[in-house]
């Protein structure tokens, strides 16, 4: 009960005193959810309170369903983790790779982020308003092939990056002949009962749900992105919206406590949740204060001796996280709709890794 209100304390004063918006946390706990908290609002306008329906964007916490979904192909034996990307998306070949031949750079490098390719989607531009949010289509990434670098030697480290994953997206595509964002409803969604969960604009029917985005500004006041966007190309990188209570059934999903509901093989889920490398203290993704290794889709924290896997995402102002516990069979997801910049003490990122670090206390 005291960490239950210590949770709460930290959730109230990132509203009442750090102006978040609103944010919202789960916690489930074999197979069923134990605690739900909420402050604040998910649109100020609207007088929309945060609650367990409210639908955040979750960025790049999509790269776990895209994760898997690759994974599952591997499972059915439609691709193997060592093919080359180079395979599928042969417009690699123009990439400049002082390491090597492209074609060294593999599947299984993209998914655990040791393939050498830069962190950012797109590092040209975007800072005008006209501006898309994102790359529209695929043409545009695959024109600037001959001005992007490998910057290590595939596999021998960890380096986060974006574009990794949309070639996964690509990938999926290639193999299967379906939409990646098909792709996923119908076999991961559907399966799970995800329902609301979709990709970029928000349907009609689901609008009175959408939390708003917002960001602080210099003076200290809030300020709105807008809830709409679209992330284009980069979808499988980071273009999932849903709420909390949907994200809970794909945490029950990853942490064993609920049937796979032939989603993903028990090898092709041990995989998942396998390190490949150390991530150095300066990269840690959720708390810095939190050791943590890479994995295939996952990162892999260290916490009281236990071991948790997870991923956070950042969008806009949207700042999220999900946690779990395979032993425990335990998990739990978090959402704020709020930016504050380094300007800010504490800003956004130290408020929600106060909060991760209250939450593994609580699992």
């Amino acid at each position: 009960m005291e960490n239950n209100q210590k949770l709460q304390e930290l959730l109230r004063d990132a509203v009442g005193k750090h102006g978040i918006a609103g944010g919202a946390v789960l916690i489930t706990k074999n197979g069923q959810d134990e605690l739900f908290l909420a402050e604040g609002y998910a649109d100020r306008a609207k007088e929309l309170k945060a609650g367990p329906d409210t639908i955040w964007h979750w960025a790049s916490v999509t790269k776990t369903f895209t994760s898997v979904a690759i994974l599952r192909l591997a499972s059915q034996q439609r691709l193997k983790l060592s093919e080359p990307l180079i395979q599928y998306i042969p417009e690699l070949a123009e990439v400049y790779n002082p390491f090597g031949p492209t074609d060294e750079i593999t599947i299984h490098h993209a998914l655990s982020h040791t393939s050498g390719f830069r962190n950012p989607s797109w590092p040209w531009g975007g800072n005008e308003p006209w501006h898309p949010f994102e790359p529209a289509h695929w043409e545009q990434l695959a024109a600037m092939m001959p001005y992007t670098r490998i910057h290590f030697a595939p596999g021998s480290r960890y380096g986060y990056s974006n574009p990794a994953f949309i070639f996964l997206g690509l990938i999926i595509e290639r193999i299967t002949g379906d939409k990646f964002m098909s792709h996923i409803h119908q076999n991961l969604f559907d399966p799970l009962g995800m329902s609301p969960a979709y990709f970029d604009f928000t349907p009609e029917k689901l609008r009175p749900l959408r939390a708003n985005s917002y960001f602080t500004d210099d003076e200290g006041l809030l300020q709105e992105y807008g809830p709409e966007f679209d992330t284009g190309i980069t979808v499988a990188n980071g273009g999932l919206n849903t709420s909390l209570n949907q994200m809970g059934k794909w945490i029950r999903f990853q942490s064993g406590a609920v049937p796979n509901r032939n989603i993903l093989d028990e090898p092709g889920l041990s995989l998942m949740h396998e390190p490949v490398v150390q991530i150095p203290e300066g990269g840690r993704t959720a708390s810095p204060d939190v050791p943590e290794e890479v994995t295939c889709g996952l990162f892999r924290f260290t916490f009281n001796n236990r071991i948790y896997y997870g991923h956070t995402g950042e969008q806009k102002g949207f700042r999220v996280f999900i946690v779990f516990d395979p032993a425990a069979k335990s998990g739990a997801a978090f959402a704020f709709n709020t930016a504050r910049s380094g300007s800010h003490s504490p800003t956004t990122e130290t408020l929600r890794a106060e909060i991760f670090n209250e939450v593994l206390k609580l699992l």
